[in-house]
């Protein structure tokens, strides 16, 4: 059998049709009807080799290539890049499995001087309800009407007939054709070919008769359903001369019969990105696909590859290579998710071909959305095997990754004085109406915004800065949130409080056993910890730090003793992080809670120390956090003021984002205290991303 097909490729592209054109149309090398008694002519083979090659077209679209042309070849060796078409580009399809069925005899006949083909339709047999004979299977057309090309031209002297027949039906073929064959108990069960090997070939020899090739889709799903044939054996070769020796097809490896069996497997694999906490979809997040043999050494370099191509988000196909050499071949592609969230990687695009369906992809977030903590997961995908809904002969490889982020923690710092609270979801804000005197107690709070996922952190930590003219008695931290109408709620974990703290002493303290941050530790001035519940435990914190250093001489600051802020450093533990997730996951199940809206809630009760003379006080908080695959910080600051010391103003300072950097330019007295450097470039910094 020859098949080529569509003689205006152009004008097929333009129909944008989903279906894969199931029929053959070519002219039809004949069997022996009408062959002479001449030399070879008389001696026909009583089998022939028949070798198939499965090929997957992997370069067209996919219009392109429902549309091209179903090429079986003229029985010989063929080279489809060269004959199909310029855009072709053919790859073995490996494990293919293909079926012959034996058709009875008589089934096709031929007459008159063209030796159109003449179907029998005696048999007939019910199929899932629907009846069939084989002239609902087999359709000669003629070729020559068609405009179908070939690369033998359509001789009048018996070798090639005009005529061919089109295999209909679509994937019920197989069986209808089954059932059809079984009502003659003459006809030979099908013979099954192996499945094709790495050059995509398998081959079997067929006796003399007619069959009808299928691909056994159903059994075994290796890739679309390429077009069946119908052979009639043994073929002329379609060069073949009267009187000639070369003249048949046979069982021999150098006149096996050659037919081309082409197939395309679309795949597509969609990678899908949402704000884990409001289902947001999340745009700008970098994705990568690649063959999942390079997933352990992806594991390796991840640390080191994420955190490179967070720094030069730009670089990312630079950088993969970079990291996993493995990779300079091409067969990874990078995307990025759309406005809705998602990336879509497809075999039709260029450098996405190395995706076949069956096989499974390792899929990775390489940089998040901008805002975000980049999701460390990878996950395997399988590109399942799955029918068009619209032709069951078609294949298409689906897969499916989802993705979720968690958003960047920021914190918040305010004051309360009195019964009024100021700077709380403000930036750098605080108090410029009250003040406090020596001797005030007042409260400092820091909010800082939690993850559900934070047992998952290998850090969380909270360092106040507290002025040099406060002293901290107790402590209380609390797990805040939203309800379902957002009202918020409070979920009580720890009180802490002071033990031994001198004022101006620069005490310091701990309470890890074993010492931290070169802190010994001191059972005299270790905090106490107390749990407010059942929600954490004493040990789901560590806290450390120093006492404000300060002396006082004649009631006033002592300008020739160095002056120190003190530090608090609250760190939650590995066991508290997991405490503080469960708490999470019970109030969501109980639907107490809001996800998205979870903030630990540090509070400070403190007191305007000796050392308090007029000027500013500026607290300084900054939260430091690690995932697996990332790190960030945050920081805020909230002031407030000394009580006659005159009422600070605040300034705004234009800054390259278009908004405005406040800064306190605090009044002039012993104990100014200026906004730092390196706080001012980090607020700066976070001010520009929010713009």
């Amino acid at each position: 059998m020859v098949g080529e097909m569509n003689k205006e490729p152009n004008k097929m592209k333009k129909t944008q049709s989903l279906l894969l054109i199931s029929t053959l149309i070519a002219p039809m090398m004949l069997g022996t009807a009408g062959v002479s008694a001449k030399s070879a002519e008389a001696n026909p083979p009583k089998e022939t080799l028949v070798r198939i090659h499965a090929v997957t077209d992997m370069n067209a679209t996919v219009v392109d290539r429902r549309d091209q042309h179903d090429y079986w070849g003229n029985g010989g060796i063929q080279d489809l890049n060269k004959i199909v078409e310029d855009n072709s580009s053919w790859e073995p399809t490996v494990g293919a499995t293909y079926e012959a069925f034996a058709l009875p005899t008589g089934t096709v006949t031929y007459e008159g001087e063209d030796m159109k083909p003449v179907i029998n339709d005696t048999f007939h047999a019910t199929v899932d309800g629907i009846e069939w004979r084989w002239t609902d299977i087999l359709k000669p057309v003629r070729a020559d009407t068609l405009g179908a090309a070939t690369t033998n031209l359509i001789k009048k002297d018996g070798n090639i007939s005009p005529w061919t027949i089109e295999i209909a039906g679509g994937m019920d073929v197989r069986k209808a054709v089954y059932a059809l064959t079984d009502l003659d108990p003459r006809t030979p069960h099908p013979k099954a070919f192996k499945n094709t090997d790495a050059q995509g070939l398998t081959e079997m020899s067929l006796a003399k008769g007619q069959w009808v090739i299928a691909e056994d889709l159903e059994a075994n799903m290796k890739s679309t359903a390429s077009v069946p044939m119908f052979i009639d054996i043994p073929m002329i070769k379609p060069d073949a001369k009267q009187g000639g020796d070369d003249f048949w097809y046979d069982n021999t490896q150098a006149d096996a019969l050659n037919l081309y069996a082409k197939q395309y497997d679309p795949t597509t694999l969609k990678v899908k990105k949402t704000d884990k906490e409001t289902g947001k979809a999340l745009a700008g997040a970098q994705v990568l696909v690649t063959e999942n043999t390079h997933e352990e050494q992806l594991k390796k370099v991840l640390p080191e590859l994420l955190a490179a191509i967070k720094k030069q988000p730009k670089d990312a196909a630079k950088l993969v290579e970079q990291y996993v050499p493995e990779l300079k071949t091409g067969n990874y592609a990078i995307r990025k998710t759309d406005k809705s969230g998602e990336a879509t990687f497809s075999s039709d695009n260029a450098g996405e071909r190395f995706m076949t369906p069956g096989h499974t992809y390792a899929v990775i977030e390489l940089a998040a959305p901008t805002g975000y903590i980049v999701e460390p997961q990878i996950q395997d995908v399988e590109l399942s095997m799955e029918k068009n809904p619209a032709d069951s002969s078609l294949i298409q490889g689906q897969g499916k990754a989802d993705f979720i982020d968690y958003d960047e923690l920021q914190v918040d710092k305010s004051v309360t004085i009195g019964d009024k609270t100021y700077g709380a979801g403000a930036e750098d804000g605080g108090d410029t109406e009250q003040g406090v005197a020596k001797g005030t107690t007042f409260q400092w709070h820091i909010n800082s915004e939690l993850n559900q996922n934070v047992d998952t952190y290998s850090q969380y930590e909270l360092v106040d800065t507290l002025p040099y003219q406060n002293d901290w008695r107790t402590m209380t931290l609390n797990l805040t949130y939203q309800d379902a109408s957002g009202a918020l709620k409070t979920t009580s974990l720890l009180q802490m409080a002071a033990n031994g703290m001198n004022t101006g002493a620069g005490t310091t303290y701990t309470t890890n056993q074993n010492g931290v941050n070169g802190i010994t530790y001191n059972a005299a001035t270790a905090p106490t910890v107390t749990a407010l519940g059942d929600a954490m435990t004493a040990d789901g914190i560590e806290l450390s730090g120093s006492g404000s250093r300060y002396a006082v001489k004649d009631g006033k600051l002592d300008a020739s003793q160095s002056v120190a802020d003190g530090t608090i450093m609250l760190s939650v533990t590995e066991n508290g992080r997991k405490q503080l997730a469960t708490k999470m996951a019970e109030l969501l199940a109980s639907g107490a809670a809001k996800d998205g809206t979870w903030q630990l809630s540090w509070n400070l009760d403190v007191v305007a120390n000796q050392g308090t003379q007029p000027g500013e006080m500026v607290n300084k908080v900054d939260l430091n956090y690690k995932t697996a695959f990332d790190q960030d910080t945050d920081s805020d600051t909230a002031k407030t003021f000394v009580k006659g010391a005159g009422t600070p103003t605040i300034h705004d300072t234009p800054t390259k984002g278009g908004g405005v950097l406040p800064y306190t330019a605090g009044v002039m007295g012993i104990g100014l205290t200026i906004l730092g450097l390196l706080g001012l470039a980090h607020l700066l910094k976070k001010r520009r991303a929010e713009d």
